[in-house]
């Protein structure tokens, strides 16, 4: 303890540093039991992850219904999900390009992914159409019945974009060296 009084008056002061170390790590004991302090809850940490995916992710039953939608998914879609929750994903699609919920018995014993990496357009609540690329998965709770499924959404314009103008970029190099290609095969016409 410090005995800086003690001579003095003949107390002993005890060490408040060891005292108020103790306190404090009483404290922080105290609130990870009281307040679950530091421990993950999956339900809190699974919505959180969800919420931070860049890609829309879109949760059905097995007929294609919204139960649920990420952030990105109502960005995406430009909507909310209190207008999207029961309505059927494929009315985001043209007729054309429909998603095939209709084949319950292979999407209901569907091990792996169902679908994966369709490029597809997506029609938004505004009517704007989407470059998507598409992945559905079936959802288990209890094997090997399946209860939903889980789409996945990634907005690839932006991709689409570099595509073509790359594509572009080609093209017109290629047409370039057919035209330096036609000159130099002129100028050895001449020379020989």
């Amino acid at each position: 303890g410090t005995n800086f009084l003690s001579p003095l008056l003949s107390l002993n002061i005890p060490d408040l540093a060891q005292n108020i170390g103790i306190f404090w790590m009483a404290g922080v004991v105290y609130a990870v039991i009281r307040y679950d302090a530091l421990i993950i809850n999956p339900s809190i940490a699974s919505k959180e992850i969800l919420e931070t995916l860049s890609d829309g992710l879109f949760l059905t039953d097995l007929n294609g219904r919204i139960l649920t939608i990420n952030d990105a998914g109502r960005r995406l879609l430009n909507a909310e999900l209190e207008d999207l929750h029961g309505k059927n994903i494929n009315q985001f699609f043209s007729a054309d390009q429909q998603l095939p919920l209709g084949d319950a018995a292979r999407i209901k014993h569907a091990t792996g992914p169902y679908l994966t990496d369709r490029d597809m357009q997506m029609i938004t609540t505004d009517k704007t159409v989407v470059d998507v690329s598409i992945s559905v998965t079936a959802l288990h709770k209890r094997k090997p019945l399946t209860n939903g499924l889980i789409i996945v959404v990634r907005d690839i314009a932006d991709r689409i974009r570099l595509k073509k103008a790359l594509q572009d970029s080609h093209d017109d190099l290629e047409k370039r060296v057919a035209a330096r290609t036609s000159d130099l095969l002129e100028i050895n016409e001449k020379l020989v």
